[in-house]
């Protein structure tokens, strides 16, 4: 009987604690959740981490031709063939449309390679766009385009 009261305690214990986390975490808004994920590929680019940005791509995700699968055995090779990659996005601006559960981002990237970490650094800079999808409940980009800048 005393087990079953201290399980019991420890039980509640649990679930209060959950609720309380929950209750000063609410979900994030779907411009939240792609805001979130810009940065989750910002990161996983700054780590060299191929697998972590190809979690962002939706199955059916499309590069200018390229599809998700070939797409990822390229940034695997990026990947091996630098040491060092830093990619910041700015500027990126958000459009949610709920009704079809699409929508769109956009802004500048700069993505600055290097081979060694005290090689020259090789730097791109343009606009991007990314098409993104709600797939179960989770934010997936479907297609990425991109442009240089003038200068």
């Amino acid at each position: 009987m005393k087990k079953t009261l201290v399980a019991l305690g420890l039980a509640l214990m649990l679930l209060s604690a959950f609720l309380i986390w929950r209750s000063l975490r609410p979900p994030l808004s779907d411009h939240d959740q792609i805001a979130a994920n810009i940065d989750g590929i910002e990161n996983a680019a700054d780590n060299r981490r191929a697998g972590d940005i190809a979690f962002f791509l939706a199955k059916d995700f499309d590069i200018g031709g390229t599809k998700k699968r070939d797409f990822q055995n390229q940034l695997v090779g990026g990947m091996l063939q630098y040491r060092v990659v830093d990619l910041e996005l700015r500027g990126v601006e958000i459009e949610v449309d709920e009704e079809t559960e699409t929508a769109k981002s956009e802004g500048r990237y700069s993505l600055t390679l290097k081979s060694e970490f005290n090689s020259p650094p090789e730097t791109m800079n343009g606009d991007f766009e990314l098409e993104w999808r709600k797939d179960d409940g989770q934010w997936k980009v479907t297609k990425a385009t991109g442009a240089p800048m003038h200068n």
